[in-house]
């Protein structure tokens, strides 16, 4: 396995210690990917002349999921460090001296098992390559003194996802972990069992979304890979102090199709109350049991209480251009802000969506934002505001 590196660019005219704690994907729940507490970088010094690498850290793989940062934490017997963490494709979390870039300090490092490769998926799968492990970002409990980790695992040519507690000082196991994701829905839907039920399959799906930590639960997402097999799109809670307990599951498409999970990547949003918002991909769409294509709302027990579905959603989902970026809360409201691949922007009041029982979608307001191409990631940012 060829080894890596997770750079460390600053602006070297003011190398100073960061005091924000970087805990979740996007910087906080509301997933806006605005830091809004960053003091030291500036328009005026991130420039080339004084923007630049001052090290890198070594690692065992391709890193997708971003980066996390804790300030000032105690390592009993060590001393106090900022610290780094990151996940790699190669199933490894690193958990380094973050002010050790120059000479990496490498305070603890676990494999989680051994990778998907690829074809695992298909021998015309390329879209990750050449092996999948860690592929979210994971989330950090600072109360609880953990990292939580989903991962993605072959063993006896079974393709298995867990979720894992790890330790944020030692890297060790927490919480009775870790949880093999399982469970199954009522349904007539693609891949479905007898006795109808249709069962998560791992083989047919593949963890993007950042983690998700809200009322007490960690809460976990999927969808399919290259849209190959009898995908869904799925979301798993478990107890963030026992995986054991599994608290919620979701499926977008039980008696159809579809419905992926996948965001680009960006984390499951939550809001102060603890509701819960997701947006799906390509698939079914009634209305009724049947939610691809959409902005989701549930509460913290996953049980749907409002959505907004794009008039045109048919059109989208038949021609792969479904919801693919956000969502995202604007902060301090419940205004959810999302994109989608034909370059489509959506603002939609959280407060005002249907109601799950009335079989009509919410509104929306639709602008184009992108007239040539997709739109799969996006910031916000308050008008007026300054990291000085």
């Amino acid at each position: 396995m060829a080894m890596r590196t997770l750079i460390l660019l600053i602006s070297s005219c003011a190398i100073v210690v960061a005091k924000t704690n970087v805990l979740t994907a996007n910087y906080g729940n509301d997933r806006s990917n605005a830091n809004l507490q960053e003091s030291v970088l500036t328009t005026t010094n991130v420039a080339p002349v004084n923007f630049a690498k001052l090290g890198s850290f070594p690692v065992d793989g391709q890193i997708y999921a971003q980066p996390l940062y804790v300030n000032q934490l105690f390592v009993p017997g060590r001393g106090v460090y900022n610290v780094v963490y990151t996940a790699t494709q190669h199933n490894s979390v690193y958990a380094y001296d973050a002010d050790s870039a120059a000479a990496p300090n490498l305070l603890w490092h676990i494999n989680l098992g051994p990778s998907v490769p690829a074809s695992t998926f298909g021998a015309d799968y390329n879209d990750i390559a050449p092996e999948i492990g860690v592929l979210s970002t994971p989330v950090i409990d600072l109360q609880r003194g953990a990292i939580y980790v989903a991962s993605a695992t072959l063993v006896k040519g079974a393709v298995i996802y867990r979720l894992h507690a790890l330790d944020l000082v030692t890297g060790t196991e927490k919480f009775n972990g870790p949880a093999v994701v399982s469970g199954s829905v009522k349904g007539t839907g693609v891949g479905g069992a007898a006795g109808g039920k249709v069962p998560f399959d791992p083989l047919w799906h593949i963890q993007r979304p950042g983690l998700l930590l809200a009322n007490d639960s960690v809460y976990v997402a999927f969808g399919s890979h290259g849209d190959s097999g009898p995908w869904h799109g799925w979301m798993v809670s478990y107890s963030a102090s026992d995986l054991t307990k599994q608290t919620a599951l979701f499926m977008a498409s039980p008696n159809g199709w579809g419905g992926s999970i996948w965001q680009s990547g960006s984390g499951l949003a939550a809001d102060g109350a603890g509701s819960v918002y997701v947006i799906s991909g390509n698939g079914s769409y009634d209305g009724k049991t049947e939610f691809s294509e959409s902005i989701l709302k549930f509460t913290g027990a996953l049980s749907l209480t409002g959505w907004a579905t794009p008039p045109n959603w048919s059109m989208l989902a038949l021609n792969d251009y479904d919801l693919s970026a956000g969502p995202a809360l604007i902060p301090g409201t419940h205004s959810i802000v999302a994109g989608d691949k034909y370059g489509q922007l959506y603002f939609i009041d959280g407060d005002a969506l249907a109601p799950f029982a009335s079989g009509q979608s919410g509104n929306a307001q639709i602008i184009q934002g992108v007239q040539w191409g997709g739109i799969f990631n996006f910031a916000l940012w308050p008008v007026g505001t300054s990291t000085k």
